[in-house]
């Protein structure tokens, strides 16, 4: 969400509105804007300043009105650092770059002149025209989780810089604050790419249809759009018919595309045309949801769609078609496929972070039916060791996570479902930086680890 406001700093007032997009409901439908919850940052020339002691909102119509109380003569510049869950973080962000102990350069998200794309959180950025050693600082990336103010500073181990935007290489990171991450690099041309995680683009998913278009064993079909207008596709890879089905999402939170990699590496396995890819779709075909969120990934984003919401929570109820149409369009998807007898035998929600685990959720059900689930979780679990590079494993028995889809999609439609969290620093498995091309490998890999799952799960149900 882009909250626009004016700043009057004689009186001390910031207006921010109107907001035409939803913050927790529809505005003007009927609904009232929340309390903002928050506060505001002060800066001082470049420099951010300390935190505001306070903020009090007077809500009026779809602008909210905040008095900033402050001590000393200081500037108000940036806006809103941190909001509840529902606007998430809208703080503008900088890159400081540095040589040595000399500022050389600074550059806001809307006015970069060194840095061409945004770097938001999780982003990549160009950098032009500066000396060859650099101290690039990133931030502030205060950010929003649950509804919770957080940051993930403490979790960002590694960056990637590019001369070409295409040949990625690994930097490590160490914390700057407030709410900053720190790389050094050396420029050997004139300019530098730089990524949090190896980027994949809607280009690049343009590129895989493109790729795989019109081949006899796929299928895309039109879904739906998102908030703006972006088309959602469903690919389908094998047969309509075949014995078991495998339902996968990638990209629902922006920032991370170790899934899109992952699909990238399963799907054109399962076209090579050998042997074992004819077995591997003799026993299963694959459904792919390959970009949930496009216009985050379009716009440089963090975690939540153009209208504030988190597409990884609110499954365990029907979809609100205006705030996630994203969500609707899957649900939707899901219920006429469920409905024509073609129900997924296994879910897979593709995600980073750092730690790498599977997230198996134990929603309120059955005991038998819990049990089965926990049990083709452990099947999972011991192929995906097997099989592939994954040493993670799982989140401990008394996880539970409401509403993320894994748990929405066992409660709701008894799918076995999960999320799979891709280690965003370092793969233990192969000891080494997580890459784009060991992504690759590890969907690749899968094809596999699905052909023996339902195996198993075939001969079981003998």
């Amino acid at each position: 969400m882009v909250l626009e406001g004016t700043v009057d700093v004689a009186e001390q007032r910031i207006v921010l509105g109107p907001l035409r997009q939803s913050l927790a409901g529809r505005v003007g439908g009927g609904d009232v804007i929340p309390q903002p919850q928050g506060f505001l940052r002060t800066v001082e020339g470049d420099q951010a300043g300390p935190v505001a002691a306070g903020l009090a909102a007077d809500l009026a119509g779809d602008q909210a009105k905040f008095e900033l109380i402050r001590q000393g003569p200081r500037s108000v510049a940036l806006g809103l650092d941190r909001l509840f869950q529902q606007i998430g973080a809208v703080a503008q962000q900088q890159i400081v770059i540095h040589d040595g102990d000399r500022r050389i350069g600074l550059a806001k998200r809307r006015t970069a002149t060194r840095v061409r794309r945004r770097w938001i959180p999780h982003g990549h950025a160009k950098i032009r025209d500066a000396c060859k050693g650099l101290a690039v600082h990133l931030g502030p990336f205060a950010n929003v989780w649950n509804r919770q103010p957080s940051s993930p500073i403490p979790e960002a181990k590694v960056a990637f810089v590019s001369e070409d935007g295409q040949q990625w290489r690994a930097v490590d990171t160490e914390p700057a604050e407030p709410h900053r991450l720190r790389l050094r690099v050396q420029m050997t041309g004139e300019s530098l790419y730089v990524a949090r995680l190896e980027p994949y683009r809607i280009s690049d998913l343009e590129r895989l249809k493109a790729d795989i278009g019109g081949h006899e064993l796929v299928e895309m079909t039109p879904i739906g759009r998102t908030v703006e207008q972006r088309e959602l596709e469903m690919l389908r890879v094998g047969k309509p018919d075949a014995p078991h089905r495998v339902l996968i999402r990638a990209r629902a939170h922006p920032w991370e595309p170790g899934g899109n990699w992952g699909v990238e590496g399963l799907v054109r396995r399962l076209l090579r045309g050998d042997e074992d890819a004819r077995r591997y779709l003799d026993r299963y075909c694959v459904y792919v949801l390959p970009m949930a969120n496009k216009d985050g990934v379009a716009r440089g984003r963090t975690r939540f769609n153009m209208r504030g919401m988190d597409l990884n929570r609110n499954w365990d109820r029907p979809a609100d078609e205006d705030l996630a149409p994203e969500n609707a369009a899957l649900e939707q998807w899901l219920e006429k496929t469920i409905a024509a007898g073609c129900r997924p035998d296994l879910m897979i929600d593709f995600h980073n972070d750092a730690g790498g685990r599977l997230h198996i959720s134990r929603p309120d059900m059955t005991p038998a039916a819990l049990e089965a689930y926990l049990a083709r979780m452990e099947l999972l679990e011991r192929l995906l060791r097997e099989h592939t590079w994954f040493t993670e494993g799982s989140t401990k028995s008394t996880f539970r996570n409401p509403g993320s889809i894994g748990e929405g999609l066992l409660a709701r439609y008894g799918i076995a479902a999960c999320v799979h969290e891709l280690n965003s620093n370092w793969i233990a498995g192969l000891d080494d930086y997580a890459t784009a091309q060991h992504w690759v490998t590890y969907g690749e890999q899968l094809a596999t680890v699905f052909y023996g799952y339902f195996g198993t799960y075939q001969n079981d149900r003998q």
